[in-house]
């Protein structure tokens, strides 16, 4: 996946913290677009606005950064506990 573009980054900068208050229930939704919020980052809705698409492209480049700093960890040879 791309890096996020300047816009994206300056956008995350401003409001990160904002971000995770909310879905981490810090800060209560008050507005139709912030419950909204909550239900596109809970994966119930398809991202809308720039704000939701941003989350969900920030979420899944941290899972799949997490992903591949594990499989580097535990290594090709290792077995993974998980049966195909």
């Amino acid at each position: 996946m791309p890096a996020l573009t300047r816009r994206e980054q300056d956008l995350l900068r401003r409001n990160r913290q904002f971000y995770l208050d909310l879905v981490e229930g810090r800060r209560l939704p008050e507005t139709d677009a912030q419950r909204r919020f909550l239900e596109v980052a809970a994966g119930r809705l398809p991202p809308v606005t720039e704000h939701e698409r941003l989350w969900v492209r920030w979420r899944r480049m941290i899972r799949d950064r997490n992903v591949r700093a594990l499989m580097r960890r535990i290594g090709p040879n290792e077995p993974s506990g998980r049966r195909l």
